[in-house]
């Protein structure tokens, strides 16, 4: 034991571990900040990347994730503006042909259906009930052409003659949802629908969860004439919404089917539609300015994993079939993984990184060679049964 003697002494001891304490602090790395990666785009996307995000950092905390919504539109001009303001853009569409696809990363991550939707009052209102509805009325009703009462429906029953209107609400011009609906009803124009929604005095809803909440009767004051007469349409991840009920689509034999996830799963329900993320093409991101980050592509090949497609069915989509998710990885996957211009192992390492098949990421360890160790040997293989090997492919 060391006995001091004065308070000189005293205080020369404290000189010494401050000293040592600043030169401890000191030498202790900085932890580096997590890398933000931003999602912009669709409304219907969205609740997918949200429901995710907590998982996704756990698995991923080198990452940052955010998102914001504004519909598939501003998705698409975030993502191709220079320089880029999104990372990976969220669409519930397939991105227009004005665009250049070569540009981008196609990534399918979810099917979803688009569910017809009223008011829970209706059948109350109307003194009759909707069991059905086919395609074409959709089409005549957002086209302003015969269909105009809730009694001229074909699956209409109840009191006749009654002269209830059928008003329909649609959403923003940005909208995925609203492009897939008018082309899945039947190749409907965006300028009928402007003049049979226009008419109706009423505003354009911005996003699936005020679609749902206007029908419902819950979102605008004073409430529409005839609020419980309303129309609108939504995705499969917003039919939670108290005071709104679907009514089933008919197919293309005449039997009504309801939208849900089963039906959509098995491929029966008319108004179906896949989900899609878009991340820039690397040589894009050069010619543009911008920073490359691979970051993106880790977050749109985690939500291909089964951890990720967990999060799709919780939030009330369908996930894709284990060979599109498959498909889907192969075709996201860029050869030029490390960015060094070149295609050579550090590129299949990075493709194993990103399916889980190494001994620094948390989940999905696969012994893919069994040897009974996690080892670049897994990474070879991985690579290799995704087409990632020595010589890019002619």
């Amino acid at each position: 034991m060391i006995k001091l003697k004065g308070k000189k002494s005293l205080l020369a001891l404290l000189g010494v571990l401050l000293m040592l304490g600043v030169i401890l602090v000191t030498s202790i790395p900085a932890l580096a900040a997590p890398v933000g990666i931003l999602l912009k785009g669709s409304t219907t996307v969205y609740p997918i990347v949200n429901g995710s995000e907590i998982q996704f950092e756990s698995d991923f905390p080198n990452i940052d994730l955010q998102y914001q919504g504004g519909g598939s539109g501003q998705g698409s001009v975030a993502l191709f503006t220079e320089p880029a303001q999104c990372d990976i853009a969220m669409r519930s569409k397939v991105l227009e042909s004005s665009y250049d696809i070569n540009k981008v990363f196609e990534t399918k991550i979810a099917w979803d259906g688009i569910a017809v939707i009223v008011n829970d009052g209706l059948s109350a209102y109307i003194h009759g009930s909707v069991t059905s509805i086919t395609k074409v009325e959709l089409y005549n009703i957002y086209q302003g052409n015969d269909i105009v009462y809730w009694d001229s429906l074909s699956g209409y029953t109840g009191t006749h003659g009654s002269l209830y209107p059928i008003i329909p609400r649609a959403r923003i011009t940005d909208s995925g949802t609203r492009s897939s609906f008018l082309s899945l009803i039947g190749s409907a124009t965006e300028a009928g629908e402007e003049l049979a929604v226009d008419a109706t005095g009423l505003n354009r809803l911005e996003s699936n969860d005020t679609m749902a909440s206007a029908i419902a009767g819950m979102v605008e004051s004073p409430a529409p004439t005839h609020e419980e007469s309303q129309i609108g349409y939504c995705g499969l991840g917003f039919l939670t919404t108290p005071g709104i009920t679907t009514i089933p689509v008919q197919n293309s034999s005449g039997t009504p089917i309801q939208c849900s996830q089963t039906t959509v799963g098995n491929g029966t329900y008319p108004l179906s539609r896949l989900l899609y993320l878009y991340t820039r093409h690397p040589d894009f991101d050069r010619t543009g300015g911008n920073t490359y980050k691979l970051e993106a592509l880790d977050y749109v090949n985690w939500i291909l994993s089964s951890e990720g497609q967990a999060i799709v069915v919780d939030e009330g989509y369908v996930k894709l079939p284990t060979n599109d998710a498959i498909t889907a990885v192969t075709q996201t996957l860029y050869w030029d993984q490390n960015n060094n211009r070149a295609c050579d192992i550090g590129d299949v390492v990075v493709v194993g990184r990103a399916l889980g098949q190494s001994g620094w990421y948390p989940t999905n360890h696969k012994d893919a060679n069994g040897n009974g160790a996690v080892d670049i040997g897994d990474v070879v293989v991985v690579g290799k049964r995704l087409g990632r090997s020595w010589i890019a492919p002619q």
